[in-house]
């Protein structure tokens, strides 16, 4: 789906599309979305110690305003938000 859309927005260059795509997946490399789902699964939430470095990221992000929370997805985690202009090393296109 992801790969359609921006076909679409880059008016069929492929070339230029594929970029995009290189470009997000980097993007989600770097910036660990994977872990973000468990990010807060093992902490302990007494004292805030032994949180893994995703979730001390993401706390600070969150705590900045860069990313906010809203609504559920269909298994009931939270769904996470983030505004591009906010976020260092994102594709200054969005």
């Amino acid at each position: 789906r992801i790969v359609q859309r921006y076909l679409d927005s880059k008016k069929g260059k492929v070339d230029l599309a594929l970029e995009k795509v290189k470009k997000t997946l980097k993007f989600r490399r770097d910036m660990k979305i994977d872990d973000l789902i468990t990010a807060f699964d093992h902490c302990n939430e007494n004292d805030g110690t032994d949180m893994p470095e995703t979730a001390v990221q993401l706390e600070k992000h969150l705590s900045n305003k860069q990313y906010f929370v809203q609504g559920r997805d269909n298994e009931g985690r939270s769904t996470l938000f983030f505004i591009p202009r906010l976020v260092n090393g994102h594709d200054n296109e969005w």
